[in-house]
């Protein structure tokens, strides 16, 4: 029998994000946390939660895990916390899908040992990825198929800085693919309050400093991306000029041979 429930642990915005972008009648969820306070916070917003004690293996297999919960979300704000869950949790269940967040690189390899399936940096990706994710499950194969169960493969969201050679063009006219071996996913625009513009046919937008394009490909191809993202733009990623007539009695043009690189900042 399929297993949809789905156990969401950490009353925090993340957490509460997630809650609110699962649909209930696909995917029964509950909401637990050991901070009663943090269950109050959540409840203020909308959202109920339950008591657990996470360090508890009698409370979680109450709660479901090893019976009819199917998939982890571990949202704790330590990672020590979302470590003690996972080594609790897959030793319940080991068919069970957790998905971590992680708030420091050093603890990628301890949750990845304690037996995570997926790990999300929100300082690289943003927060609201899990709920858009959790709202397509056509999205949710893909990304399983072709991005976790590649390690190769990585998602990024790369911010336009003032002065690329980027700016007022839209994604085809870059040829991610093409050029670098790059998948646009979208765009995040501020003006929107950093919504994520999904690419797709029609898709018009021009890009302007403080946009960020998020991308999938090989680590490799997204860093030459992102040190390409400075300075004047390379002929052939521009829309192909009118047809002029040329003027016999004019000068050649003077080769531009300027290089502008843009690194991203470091994060803080």
């Amino acid at each position: 029998m399929e297993r949809r429930k789905v156990a969401i642990f950490g009353a925090s915005e993340l957490g509460i994000e997630v809650a609110r972008n699962l649909d209930p009648r696909q995917h029964p969820f509950v909401l637990a946390d050991p901070d009663p306070d943090k269950l109050a916070w959540a409840r203020d917003r909308g959202v109920e939660g339950m008591l657990v004690d996470h360090t508890d293996d009698a409370a979680l297999q109450e709660l479901g895990i090893g019976r009819d919960v199917g998939l982890l979300f571990c949202l704790f704000q330590e990672d020590a916390d979302n470590v003690f869950l996972t080594i609790s949790a897959r030793a319940i269940d080991p068919e069970l899908r957790i998905v971590s967040v992680v708030d420091s690189r050093d603890s990628i390899p301890k949750l990845l040992a304690a037996g995570a399936n997926k790990l999300i940096d929100p300082y690289e990706i943003g927060g609201n990825r899990i709920s858009r994710i959790m709202r397509s499950p056509a999205l949710v194969d893909v990304l399983d198929q072709y991005v976790y169960s590649n390690r190769r493969l990585q998602l990024a969201e790369i911010p336009v800085p003032e002065g690329s050679k980027y700016l007022g063009l839209n994604y085809c006219q870059l040829r991610l693919n093409e050029r670098f071996g790059l998948i646009v996913i979208g765009i995040l625009d501020p003006e929107s309050g950093k919504e994520l513009l999904f690419s797709r046919g029609g898709f018009t937008h021009r890009l302007r400093a403080g946009d960020a394009l998020v991308v999938i490909g090989p680590a490799p191809a997204i860093a030459a991306f992102r040190e390409s993202l400075g300075g004047r733009p390379e002929a052939d990623a521009r829309p192909d000029p009118p047809p002029t007539t040329a003027d016999p009695d004019a000068s050649p043009p003077v080769p531009d041979n300027r290089i502008g690189v843009s690194r991203r900042p470091p994060r803080t």
